[in-house]
């Protein structure tokens, strides 16, 4: 498969090019925005490539895909920058 070939797969839904890709050795991938967000919506592939060595040319495929659209969430007041308070002795402590 070709890299134009590929074209075909962008917008459509993540499970459908699966699906279509099946027998192929896939890498998938999923953008994400940095903080607290949901992914709302169907999952997409925004772009498809070949991947891997040049001896899996044509089996070997990367989808990147994100969401239609995305929810911010509230933050916890845990994770708000600097209201975490590190352990003194350096271990960690989930009784908080």
């Amino acid at each position: 498969m070709t890299a134009p070939d590929l074209q075909q797969y962008v917008l459509m839904p993540e499970t459908d090019a699966r699906r279509a890709l099946s027998g192929r050795r896939l890498t998938v991938r999923v953008l994400a925005p940095v903080g607290p967000y949901a992914g709302r919506g169907r999952l997409r592939v925004l772009r498809a490539r070949p991947a891997g060595s040049s001896a899996d040319a044509g089996q070997a495929i990367e989808l990147v895909c994100g969401y239609e659209a995305y929810e911010h969430l509230p933050e916890s007041p845990r994770l708000r920058s600097g209201s975490l308070r590190q352990p003194q002795d350096g271990l960690s402590d989930t009784s908080r």
